[in-house]
């Protein structure tokens, strides 16, 4: 009689033993699995050797059945190629050996090889004849187990083709009777990998609870019969559980355990599934440059495996995080890549709600076109599929193209239908976004807001994700139509009521990430040895890290681009502890919690579209400015002004204009940029801004603004910052409740913390440890290599100011990877997010510290990093600054704040300092500013 083996890493195997030689067989086999675990190219060779072994002794049951096991390993490493040599061989040599039952492994392995390659259709056809050539009944001569062992491994195979054509209710049908074979035969191994593929399944039809039940008990127990690669394959599946629940972190930790896994095997399959799967985790948090980088990981293995549907899916999650971060350009190239490489339905999905949220911002007879265009598209895939998502996006589409009122309302009616009924929970937002465009077309304005702003709080709501419903990645863009079409319409009602409203729903959109990220920085241990930052095994990862970051700010030596974003590959999960999710904040009823009107003033600058909005707030009244088209002219004259920067710090001679005087006060206008920006930005507005001057000022602007010289735009004669006591702020919802009190002045044992690294570019870094030293007679002061991260981590939540005077680098493509270069190494914004800074104020004398990337959610950048962790305040550049510059400023401020000064009135004071020592041009007096939570710079002010 044959013996069944049972595999913890691939398929049921079978083990001869009715030759001479069959028991050692048997037992290469098992030792074959054995190595399958741990190093499946060690498995092969053992294979190989068992292969070789039956040719010499004409033995074609052994060659067969390490041939099959080698098809096997072969299919886990991602090598199909070789893979299908192995089963024709395999085939052949059972055949030959007589052993009828056991080519039918052959054909099982052979489905599974077409369905990785993308053609589920031939595998369900191969599967079919497999299970209408099996006997009905077990003859005398047959094995009863393996005739059950064969239908069970023939009806999972089937379940995971069917789940790739998206027949999920046909696929739980096969998975269910495949999981009650394997149970009777007592195969608890193969009954748990089956649940964790019906679990996959559950998923799809929106049941996930089922899904999570199933998940957790088959990775425990395949955790408990020593599988780990089965146990982690799992875990894949698990961690979308855990991103529908709106439990993104335990996802992406999950997805982080299990990693080693795979990597260490070399089962590069799994690897680009993780690194897809960990895209889009990070996308649904909001962290589209992570999420970016991470879908391209997968490309690339995905490309490399010939993964046609892999391939494809990778393309959608980079394109939609490209469309979040604004690189609209490449952005759409994916996406059409992925369209015409896909015949995978909820790739149909996601690009046409990708397509539709596009339309859904758009105007005029061009997007009308597209909207018929699309609706055409989609009705077609639907015929041909019967999905009711793509059904539900046509009727959205033609809504939006209808040519007049009643027609549109007709299609508006069949989608929600379809929205209802189907539960489709995602396109609910969408409906409402394109419900408000038809009624403004209808100039319905208050009924169209009462649309989109009813959306939003439902999209908002934890209730939403109790069920866990699927929400598609391109959801993200339909929330940021929505949130462009309420703040349109609420402008274009125009009365104070709906103005007051845009701000306060601008304020609490953009406030989302940090808020979220302050609320959770304190679920996390801060004690030293918790924080002693990272498990030992990445410790290589951030010295590569910091070894890229120093190439990066070294002008000398020459920049490997490609080595780099390998580097940040490695470790671009520093993050990974505070991933944020985007809802709105919300009060105990489940509204939506918008900020107070403060008593102001305030500037608040916001992007909409190509255009930007001004928000004044004087006396506790909202005023606004539609700056038309104003969005590309600011950042053409942001890059004239920097280059202004970098040319004065190169050559050291300001280029003076005719009306410059001494001082920041002098109104000193030298570039045109300036003059440009003061245009575009401040002349609009400056009827609204009369008679606030020399009060506090507390300006707020998106990631993509910062790089602005507000304090040295030129306003009513002289400059903006002599004109009013500047404050600056990361957002006007009121973030510092959500950061932890723990620690504070009463608890701390000493003043001032600085962290000192002077080196060659940087030598009066030495001078200012002198100075602060003077001025700080107690300070703690730890300079070169004392000056390490391990210190700031361990020191830092004791003090109540820390100064750090390093080299500083912001990394436009990988903001949460900029950095401070500290005594031993680098410390990113990822790390920083993980430190305990409550009721800090925090100098960072460094280059660009202040600079941001702006996405939909907060601005990402050391700043938003330190706030995140807890700082009440932060003192930062905006471009680089001179190393005497630095000195003189870092004297100037700490000489203002032990006399009492504020620390926005001690920055504005250092700039006077600054200007009558070197000089009036504002790359030198202007480049610091004083950045806080929103709560926080209103009571300061």
């Amino acid at each position: 009689m044959t013996d069944t083996v049972r595999r913890p890493g691939g398929e049921p195997g079978l083990a001869a033993s009715h030759t001479s030689a069959g028991g050692a067989d048997g037992h290469a086999l098992r030792e074959a699995e054995r190595r399958r675990q741990a190093d499946p190219r060690s498995a092969l060779r053992l294979l190989d050797g068992m292969h070789s072994a039956g040719l010499r002794h004409a033995d074609p049951a052994v060659s067969g059945r390490a041939s099959l096991m080698r098809a096997q390993i072969l299919g886990d490493l991602g090598d199909y190629e070789r893979a299908g040599g192995a089963i024709q061989a395999a085939r052949h040599d059972l055949l030959a050996a007589g052993l009828v039952l056991e080519t039918y492994s052959t054909d099982i392995a052979r489905a599974r090889l077409l369905r990785l390659n993308g053609d589920a259709q031939r595998s369900v056809d191969l599967l079919e004849g497999v299970l209408d050539d099996l006997p009905a009944s077990t003859p005398a001569a047959l094995d009863g187990s393996q005739v059950v062992l064969i239908r069970a491994r023939v009806h999972r195979q089937m379940g995971l083709s069917l789940a790739a054509r998206a027949e999920h209710g046909r696929a739980l049908h096969h998975y269910d009777l495949a999981w009650n074979r394997f149970h009777s035969l007592g195969d608890a191994a193969f009954a748990a990998r089956t649940a964790c593929e019906r679990a996959a399944s559950y998923l799809s039809l929106d049941m996930t609870h089922r899904a999570l039940d199933d998940l957790l008990r088959a990775r425990q127990e395949l955790t408990r019969l020593g599988q780990p690669v089965a146990a982690a394959r799992c875990a894949l599946t698990l961690s979308r559980a855990y991103v529908r629940l709106d439990r993104v972190p335990q996802a992406v930790h999950l997805l982080e355990d299990v990693r080693p896994v795979f990597e260490q095997r070399g089962l590069l399959p799994e690897v680009a599934e993780l690194d897809l799967a960990m895209a889009e985790a990070l996308l649904q948090a909001g962290l589209a440059h992570d999420a970016r980088l991470e879908a391209r990981a997968a490309g690339e293995i995905f490309t490399r495996l010939h993964r046609v549907e892999g391939t494809a899916q990778a393309n959608v999650v980079s394109g939609l995080a490209g469309l979040v971060i604004g690189d609209t350009a490449v952005a759409s190239s994916e996406i059409d890549l992925a369209e015409r490489l896909t015949s995978s339905r909820r790739h149909q999905q996601e690009i046409a709600l990708l397509r539709l949220s596009t339309l859904l911002v758009g105007t005029g007879r061009e997007t009308l076109e597209q909207a018929r265009r699309l609706s055409a598209l989609t009705q077609a895939m639907a015929h041909d599929s019967g999905d009711d998502t793509l059904l539900a996006i046509a009727e959205l589409a033609a809504a939006l193209s209808a040519p007049h009122g009643a027609e549109a309302h007709r299609h508006l009616d069949a989608a929600r239908r379809l929205i209802t009924t189907h539960e489709l929970n995602g396109l609910e937002v969408a409906r409402a976004v394109t419900t408000a465009r038809v009624l403004q077309l209808q100039l319905d304005l208050r009924g169209a807001v009462d649309e989109i702003r009813a959306a939003l709080t439902a999209a908002s709501s934890p209730t939403v994700h109790v069920h866990g419903a699927y929400r598609p990645l391109a959801h993200l863009l339909v929330i940021a139509a929505a949130d462009r079409a309420l703040l349109e319409l609420l402008l274009d009602i125009g009365t104070p009521e709906a103005v007051t409203e845009a701000w306060r729903w601008a304020a609490v959109t953009k406030a989302r990430s940090l808020s979220d990220l302050a609320s959770t920085a304190n679920q996390h241990p801060r004690s030293a040895q918790d924080a002693l930052l990272l498990p030992v095994h990445r410790e290589a990862e951030l010295e590569t890290l910091s070894q890229a970051l120093d190439h990066l700010i070294d002008p000398s030596g020459e920049i490997d681009l490609a080595a780099i974003r390998a580097t940040h590959v490695a470790v671009r999960r520093d993050i990974r502890q505070q991933i944020p999710h985007a809802r709105l904040p919300l009060t105990e009823d489940h509204a939506v919690a918008l900020p107070p009107v403060p008593e102001g003033p305030v500037l608040q600058l916001h992007e909409l579209g190509p255009d930007l909005v001004a928000f004044v707030i004087r006396e506790g009244q909202v005023y606004a400015r539609r700056l038309v088209g104003a969005s590309a002219d600011v950042q053409t004259a942001i890059a004239e002004w920097h280059a202004e920067c970098s040319r004065v710090q190169r050559d050291a001679e300001p280029d003076v204009g005719p009306d410059s005087g001494s001082g920041p006060g002098s109104g000193w206008a030298g570039h045109h940029s300036l003059h440009t920006l003061a245009t575009l930005l401040l002349w609009p507005i400056s009827d609204l801004m009369a008679d606030l001057e020399e009060m506090p000022l507390v300006v707020v602007a998106p990631g993509s603004l910062q790089p602005v010289p507000f304090e040295a735009l030129p306003f009513g004669g002289r400059t903006l910052a002599a004109a009013f006591s500047l404050r600056f702020a990361a957002g006007m919802h009121d973030l510092t409740s959500m950061c932890s009190d723990d620690g504070g002045a009463s608890t701390r044992r000493s003043h001032l913390l600085a962290l000192m690294v002077p080196d060659a570019n940087a030598p009066r870094i030495a001078d200012e440890t002198r100075a602060l030293a003077a001025i700080h007679p107690d300070a703690t002061i730890l300079t070169g290599g004392n000056a390490s991260v391990e210190s700031l981590w361990r020191l830092a939540p004791h003090h109540d100011v820390v100064h750090l005077a390093c080299h500083g680098l912001y990394w436009p493509e990988h903001p949460s990877s900029s950095g401070l270069r500290l005594g031993d190494r680098w410390i990113t914004a990822g790390e920083i997010l993980r430190m305990d800074l409550s009721g800090c104020l925090v100098i960072l004398n460094a280059c660009a510290t202040g600079r941001a990337h702006d996405t939909t959610s907060e601005s990402v950048g050391l700043t938003w990093a330190l706030l995140a962790a807890g700082a009440r305040g932060v003192v930062a550049t905006t471009w680089p600054v001179d190393d005497s510059v630095a000195l003189a400023f870092a004297t100037s401020f700490h000489q203002h704040l032990v006399a009492g000064f504020s620390p926005a009135d001690a920055v504005q004071q250092s700039g006077i300092d600054v200007s009558e020592q070197f000089s009036d041009h504002p790359w030198a007096w202007a480049a610091h500013r004083y950045i806080a939570a929103g709560a926080t710079v209103l009571h300061d002010a």
